[in-house]
């Protein structure tokens, strides 16, 4: 290991142990990312105070994060039962493709 890394204790031992916890950090993570999504929708629509307030952020967030990766907006739907507007994004930069047009 050339550089002064030897001096402050990174070892290559210490590197790696760091990329396999950061591995597993990400694994975990997105393994439980839905179940994750469901709970922190739910936290967001029952807390005390102004809940739409906070939805129509959560939307609203959605919407800049979307616009500032360059990924399309595909639609705004609003469900029926609560009333909440709800921003669909593409799952790709072009746009999804509709298979059943293709045939």
């Amino acid at each position: 290991f050339p550089g002064p890394w030897w001096d402050v204790g990174l070892t290559p031992d210490r590197i790696a142990w760091y990329g396999y916890a950061t591995l597993m950090i990400n694994v975990v993570f997105t393994i439980f990312a839905p179940q994750l999504e469901k709970i922190n929708m739910q936290r967001l629509l029952n807390e005390e105070g102004d809940g739409n307030d906070r939805w129509m952020r959560r939307q609203a967030g959605r919407f800049v994060a979307a616009y500032l990766c360059g990924v399309p907006v595909e639609s705004l739907s609003v469900d029926d039962s609560s009333g909440k507007s709800e921003i669909l994004i593409f799952s790709k930069k072009s746009g999804n493709i509709d298979i059943e047009s293709l045939r």
